[in-house]
């Protein structure tokens, strides 16, 4: 654990205390060593015992109120802002390929098996009918895609890959693993693992708002 960062270990107690009520004792089994720990006073340890053991579920009351509600802790906002950071970061790499980051998420969205279909591929990315197409047209163009329509059904259009294309996704992807890999040095596996794990759960409770309607 680099600096004593509070994350690994109380995720271990989380871990620990699921399907029982917690205990005070419960915290002598954590690392890292005492001396190497943030402060942790009693009252936070009865917080975290009250709120993990004892029948405290997020459900049961609003996380957000509106007087601690900014930038900062918004959900929406940070998401946004990440994206925007992180597409800025790595443009450069598409740039040298001669691609735009929407049609290298594409290649990709088809190269995983995501999007056999130009209907596929618009959900996938949530463009419309119209975006999707002028995207396809440009890739097509380009020599990365090709589009046939299904024997079974002439309204759908299967997309598949070129040589070329599978090439340059694989080209760019290759270097953007390189890239975040040299960002996130300095964090642990386990924060690492937490947000993806984090950030696929939001996204599964979003798509679980969108498919049932329940919008703002």
């Amino acid at each position: 654990m680099k600096g004593g960062h509070p994350l690994p270990w109380i995720l271990t107690f989380v871990r620990m205390t699921e399907g029982r009520s917690a205990r005070l004792d419960d915290l002598s089994y954590l690392g890292p060593p005492h001396h190497e720990r943030p402060p942790f006073s009693p009252q936070h340890a009865k917080r975290a015992i009250d709120c993990l053991g004892n029948g405290c579920h997020g459900n049961d009351m609003a996380f957000y109120t509106k007087s601690e509600f900014g930038p900062d802790c918004s959900l929406g906002y940070l998401a946004r802002r990440i994206h925007q950071i992180g597409q800025s970061l790595i443009e450069p790499v598409f740039a040298a390929e001669g691609l735009s980051g929407t049609q290298w998420s594409a290649l990709m969205s088809i190269l995983a098996g995501r999007a056999a279909t130009c209907a596929d591929l618009a959900r996938d990315l949530s463009h419309d009918k119209g975006a999707t197409t002028r995207l396809v047209d440009a890739m097509e163009q380009n020599g990365w895609v090709t589009r046939s329509r299904a024997s079974d059904d002439r309204r759908v259009l299967n997309l598949e890959l070129t040589s070329d294309g599978e090439a340059v996704a694989i080209r760019c992807r290759d270097k953007i693993i390189e890239y975040w890999n040299s960002l996130l040095t300095g964090w642990d596996r386990a924060e690492i693992e937490k947000l993806i794990e984090l950030m696929q759960k939001l996204r599964t409770t979003l798509d679980d708002a969108l498919t049932e309607g329940r919008r703002a």
